[in-house]
């Protein structure tokens, strides 16, 4: 997902982020380790079954040993499967393949990721990872419980194991739980896990009791209680371990990290040289931090958004910073816009339906498969990826657009925000552009939405939910996330608003952009009625 904001090359210098991920992945791995290994301890514990001494004893054996590794083996396997958006969804109308398929989620989510034999390397390792892991601890555990204990059957526990690392990985890349959940609000690496450690208990048991199903189906014989008990509690440990390490990657990879601190000479620098990298990750810490920063009244942000209205020409500052989030902005409408007019077609022919001619509601459409059955077509899909892939992004581009041309008014010495490309009159009517184009495809797709998924596709997630972990928070139905996006360019639009007051009617002619969505007029009318206060 390459921006198309004209991000200046920076000169050969240190990057501020080429050590980043490799601190963090170490202090994923210290964090989960230790709290797997709590677990193992506390199990180990439990009455009739062990000493304390034998379980301390055990934790510190090769056996236990080769169980960490085997974690951290699968710890870089997330890391490795690590993404920051949703894959692009597959189209192929003759093959049956399109967005709102189920056997295309499948094959773009789990074996064509990013169409990439890397990405496909990084699936099968995952696979392969879980799987070693599981049968080997497993195969092992009653070690751990049981000090004179046989270990249980290889075959038993190559069965179990399989059908755990199975399970566990599919349903990991096919709800997109690999794709990076952002939060809201950033707050200490301690509170966020100890907000998540239930949730993982949880979905842990629940993988190990599905797991154990799987494989009593498979083996088609007679169990041991003994062994299926073994086995249960073996699964859900393991599985517990697999969880700990994909949330603290979570965590720790979702943390703003600050490009800037007082005194830099160059502020500007680090920023610019995150946007112009190719790795997404990067791009939205750099993101992160920018919509921080400008939102912040404490000195070193007012010294960072000073150093970006510094240069008279803003061709150091503003002009790459701005053109880049305005672009971000742009694309979105520009994809929404797309998909605009095949949608209404259909929403128009399913209201016309029956040869009455009567237009109905946008609430009230029939509910009949054979309205809904043509709601397919590439643009489609890709507005939708779209708004799930790019939810996080935009609403930090908003964010970030909107604060800085309001601080502007006060802190833009030179008026770069006023002479220099994109101004602001170009920023406030891609804010409007926004606002429009997602009203009309929340009302549209919100019309269609009961019809553009069979009952077999609702039956199937409300079973994922109940038997597997939570699916990823941009996989809800898309126009909930166009609704909360239009909410945020509304705030967004309102804080420059504020800033600029009546001002924006006379400043809107300097637009040097056409609009990508809506005419002049209708942006007019928008503006008139956000000064207002009617929208």
């Amino acid at each position: 997902m390459r921006p198309t904001g004209q991000v200046p090359q920076i000169p050969a210098k240190p990057d501020p982020f080429s050590d980043l991920f490799s601190w963090r992945l170490i202090g994923a791995a210290c964090w989960s380790l230790c709290i797997f290994a709590g677990y193992i301890l506390l199990w180990s514990m439990l009455p009739l079954y062990s000493t304390a001494g034998a379980a301390l004893l055990h934790l510190f054996s090769i056996q236990m040993l080769l169980t960490v590794g085997l974690q951290l083996m699968v710890l870089y396997a997330h890391r490795m499967v690590m993404s920051s958006s949703e894959p692009p969804p597959l189209y192929n109308p003759k093959l049956g393949l399109h967005g709102r398929s189920w056997v295309a989620m499948m094959v773009s989510r789990v074996l064509l990721r990013g169409r990439k034999l890397r990405d496909l390397q990084a699936v099968l390792f995952l696979y392969v990872a879980t799987a070693v892991s599981a049968v080997f601890f497993i195969y092992t555990f009653p070690r751990l419980r049981f000090a004179r204990d046989a270990p249980t059957p290889l075959g038993w526990s190559t069965t179990v194991g399989v059908c755990l690392a199975a399970l566990y990985s599919t349903q990991h890349l096919a709800r997109c739980r690999d794709v990076l959940t952002y939060p809201v609000v950033q707050r200490h690496r301690y509170f966020r896990v100890k907000r998540r450690l239930p949730q993982v208990l949880l979905v842990s048991f629940k993988l190990g009791a599905l797991a154990l199903l799987l494989a009593l189906l498979q083996a088609r014989r007679l169990v041991a209680a003994s062994a299926l008990l073994q086995a249960a509690l073996a699964a859900s440990l393991c599985a517990a371990g697999w969880l700990l390490g994909h949330t603290m990657l979570q965590v720790v990879f979702t943390e703003r990290h600050k490009l800037s601190q007082a005194g830099d000479p160059d502020p500007n620098r680090p920023l610019l040289q995150a946007l112009s990298s190719d790795n997404p990750v990067v791009q939205d810490l750099a993101l992160i931090d920018l919509a921080c920063m400008t939102e912040e009244v404490g000195a070193l942000a007012c010294q960072r958004r000073a150093a970006l209205f510094a240069d008279e020409t803003g061709r150091l500052g503003w002009t790459p910073v701005g053109g880049y989030l305005l672009s971000e902005v742009r694309d979105l409408v520009t994809a929404l816009a797309a998909a605009l007019p095949a949608i209404s077609g259909e929403a128009a022919a399913a209201g016309t339906a029956g040869g009455k001619g009567h237009r109905v509601q946008w609430n009230m459409l029939s509910l009949s498969p054979s309205t809904g059955a043509s709601l397919l077509g590439r643009e489609q899909d890709m507005a939708a990826w779209s708004v799930r892939s790019k939810y996080y992004r935009l609403g930090w581009c908003l964010r970030a657009l909107s604060s800085l041309a309001a601080v502007s008014r006060k802190e833009d010495r030179y008026g770069v925000v006023l002479l220099c490309d994109p101004n602001l009159a170009d920023i406030i009517m891609g804010l409007l552009s926004t606002i429009l184009v997602l009203q009309q495809y929340t009302r549209i797709t919100s019309m269609l939405s009961c019809r553009s998924s069979g009952a077999l596709s609702r039956v199937l997630s409300q079973v994922a939910d109940l038997l597997g972990g939570p699916p990823h928070p941009s996989l809800q139905q898309v126009e909930h996330l166009a609704s909360a996006l239009e909410d945020t360019a509304r705030g967004a639009t309102y804080r420059v608003i504020n800033a600029f007051g009546s001002s924006l009617k006379n400043s809107m002619r300097e637009a040097k952009m056409k609009p990508a969505y809506g005419t002049p007029t209708d942006l007019n009318t928008l503006l008139a009625a956000f000064l207002a206060y009617q929208e």
